[in-house]
């Protein structure tokens, strides 16, 4: 989705709840030197087809492009949940045709700052550390969105990380999809 006047990122006033979700095209760096600007380009654009598709069908919105990733918000967990495993399949099925493609994804949840276009805050940040620190093809989720998914989601067992920026370590958890 296309930014307007009208989407949460752009609204002052009071935060409210949104899922929020980061994607990222792991080594894609490694990606354009082996492959070269033109192929690897191509492939990004296939993938970014793919992800606006399901954003679309899941209800999400496109908060920022950030070059090989998505920062994107839901306003339902069951949505997001569904969204992230859509994605991974998506791109279990680009690798099957020879396309070296793989994602991680990082989701948290609670009420971000929406100024600018943008949005920001702690929940923001949680999501984009959990992405950073997934394993390729792997979603991690925060503890509050564990909580909030109830039965809307397959997860693994608790795992507590470190992340950059938080004092303490994290607790999170890994959505099982496939």
């Amino acid at each position: 989705m296309q930014h307007d006047h009208q989407t949460a990122a752009n609204r002052t006033g009071q935060p409210r709840f949104r899922v929020i979700l980061f994607t990222d095209i792991v080594d894609s760096t490694a990606l354009y030197e082996s492959l070269g600007d033109e192929v690897s380009a191509r492939l990004v654009l296939a993938h970014n087809r793919v992800v606006r598709r399901l954003l679309a069908r899941h209800g999400g919105e496109e908060i920022k492009f950030t070059g090989d990733g998505f920062h994107l918000a839901f306003e339902r967990v069951e949505a997001a949940l569904a969204f992230a495993v859509a994605l991974q399949l998506a791109m279990q099925r680009f690798r099957r045709v020879a396309q070296p493609l793989a994602v991680r994804i990082g989701i948290s949840a609670g009420k971000p700052i929406a100024a600018d276009n943008d949005l920001f805050g702690s929940v923001v940040n949680l999501a984009a550390r959990l992405c950073q620190q997934a394993e390729r093809g792997r979603i991690l989720v925060s503890e509050r969105l564990r909580e909030l998914a109830g039965s809307s989601g397959r997860f693994g067992a608790q795992c507590q990380t470190r992340l950059k920026g938080f004092d303490r370590p994290v607790t999170c958890y890994p959505l099982v999809w496939g």
